[in-house]
């Protein structure tokens, strides 16, 4: 009887869907027999067999459109994908159809093919807001947190090459749902092909009237490095061939799923050894260009990872366990004088071992949209790659170091320099305005050996240089200042060139938060030598670390320290 079903949906999928290859039809058809399988045992399956619910989800497009609040930290030129989850009647609506709600039982399921060659893709369900009443005019916290580890190109199960292969993948709390259809695509002749991604159900808010309290949810897929040259890998992006199916037990019992094990970052073997080779870059870029100021900004982690964002409700912008995020933490400004660039460095982390690919990408810093972007290495000739870079620098080092390390130079005109990226001065989705703040975020994807994220403790932070004309000059009256507990300690500073400038005051070590305030902790000073002051009181007597910084209209700066002793009278 089975048979006769199959050969009857080749005959239907070959007359009604006359256009479609082999190759489609015997996935539509398989999609079929899956479904059939479902319903036949009392599921509801919703979802059309067609290729029309697998889209492209494109921030940036998004932001500039005016639909969303932000570009979400958009990773520039590597695209993404997402899936439009059918509702069920009489749901909460969402503000996106790409944004979905999912009973506790219940499964969304995606039927097509991997991507062809590239060198990383991954599926990662995100918890895009939770309900919260009263905050907001929506009562809700944007999170776009993922639920845990993401399905990658190394983890993946294909029954074959990881690559252009058929494949299922359940997004589901539920164990009862997931056997079901596990069972039902086995049956379709999906063997060895089927993936679960688990949604943790002791972290899913949600209900069985799915209302407006229930998470908010996406699925998404990433993508990059497209082995054949393009940037949409042969046409994938815009037609991936997935079919997307909502499935719903015949009743509302739930049978959870434990919370998967971590993947687990790190080997111990960190990129320490490459410091001396990075100091040693550092003083060639610096000697390279004299006469200019230099300001070094300093880089972080960027992004909380996600089981700390869970708990405490923090937007991750869509991270990935699969990636170490970084960024620099002071913002920047590019004009069009050639002595204004910036030069980006530090170890190249494809090369040192610790990830499959790296990249840096240049943010407007007003709703985190991505301009430009460098690789480590590259496919396509529109690709900006920084391999080699390191060697105009330190021509004569040693080729096994030299390697490793890498230099870019970013400027709004590059004249044609090499290993030099400009930053277009254009409008939304194509540059930055003159008067736009900027920042670099650095990414470094799954590490070989372990299948997932580098460690951040195990990698040496990418870095930046800021060159540009002279930065305001920061004066002190004095590097220390004492007073008698519990008389405010007054402290004055000017800047003796750079004027106008902003200036702010704060506390610079986390332990002294609460033991002082600064009153005013912030202000303008119009003109040079113009003295200000403002005073530190303190909560109990001891000595205090402040932390003075002005920056000018270009977002050039300097900082210093003042040490405030309150005396014990």
């Amino acid at each position: 009887m089975k048979r006769v079903f199959f050969l009857f949906l080749m005959v239907f999928f070959t007359h009604f869907f006359p256009g479609e290859t082999c190759a489609e039809i015997s996935l539509l058809t398989k999609a079929a027999v899956l479904k059939e399988n479902l319903l036949n045992s009392g599921y509801q399956v919703l979802g059309d067999l067609n290729y029309e619910n697998y889209v492209e989800l494109n921030f940036m497009k998004l932001y500039c459109e005016g639909l969303i609040d932000s570009c979400n930290g958009n990773n520039v030129t590597n695209r993404y994908l997402a899936a439009l989850v059918p509702p069920l009647p009489g749901q909460a609506p969402t503000f996106l159809p790409v944004i979905f709600r999912l009973r506790r039982n219940e499964a969304v399921v995606l039927i097509g093919p991997t991507p062809p060659p590239c060198d990383y893709f991954s599926y990662a369900t995100f918890l895009f807001s939770r309900y919260e009443e009263g905050w907001g005019p929506a009562d809700s916290h944007k999170i776009f947190s993922s639920f845990g580890d993401p399905i990658n190109r190394f983890t993946i199960k294909t029954f074959g090459g990881e690559f252009s292969s058929n494949i299922v993948l359940i997004f589901t709390a539920d164990r009862k749902t997931n056997e079901a259809i596990r069972a039902a695509a086995i049956r379709a002749g999906f063997l060895g092909r089927v993936n679960t991604s688990v949604i943790p159900s002791s972290l899913l808010k949600t209900n069985d009237a799915l209302d407006e309290t229930t998470d908010e949810i996406i699925i998404g897929q990433r993508t990059a490095l497209w082995k054949d040259g393009t940037s949409d890998g042969g046409g994938y992006l815009e037609n991936p061939g997935v079919v997307v199916f909502r499935v719903t037990p015949p009743n509302l019992s739930h049978d959870p799923f434990p919370t998967p094990p971590q993947m687990v970052r790190g080997t111990g073997q960190t990129e320490f050894d490459l410091a001396p080779a990075v100091d040693g870059l550092r003083r060639a870029i610096l000697d390279t260009y004299p006469g200019r100021s230099a300001q070094e900004l300093t880089t972080d982690q960027w992004i909380m990872q996600s089981p700390v964002a869970l708990q405490t409700l923090t937007n991750t912008l869509g991270d990935s366990s699969d990636a170490a995020y970084l960024m620099t933490q002071e913002f920047f400004k590019l004009s069009e004088d050639p002595d204004d660039f910036l030069i980006i460095y530090g170890v190249n982390h494809q090369k040192s071992g610790k990830a499959t690919y790296h990249n840096f990408s240049i943010y407007q810093a007003y709703k985190y949209c991505g301009i430009a972007t460098g690789f480590d290495h590259c496919y396509s000739p529109d690709c900006f790659s920084f391999a080699g870079s390191a060697s105009s620098y330190l021509p004569y080092g040693p080729p096994s170091e030299v390697d490793k390390l890498y230099a870019i130079k970013v400027a709004r005109h590059c004249d044609g320099e090499p290993y030099c990226m400009e930053v277009p001065i254009a409008g939304c989705g194509e540059g930055t305005e003159l008067d736009d703040e900027m920042f670099v975020a650095f990414r470094a994807y799954v590490e070989p050996s372990t299948k997932t994220g580098p460690s951040y403790t195990e990698l040496l932070f990418d870095r930046a240089i800021h060159f540009t004309a002279t930065p305001p000059s920061l004066e002190l009256l004095s590097t220390t200042v004492e007073s008698d507990y519990p008389e405010p300690a007054e402290v004055s500073f000017w800047v003796s060139s750079g004027a106008p400038v902003r200036w702010e005051a704060s506390i610079e070590y986390p332990d002294d938060v609460s033991g002082a305030t600064i009153e005013p902790n912030q202000g303008e000073i119009s003109a040079v030598d113009e003295k200000v002051s403002f005073y530190v009181t303190g909560a109990h007597p001891g000595s205090y670390h402040i932390k003075i910084n002005v920056k000018d209209g270009q977002n050039r700066f300097a900082a210093n320290e003042v040490i405030v002793v309150l005396n014990q009278p």
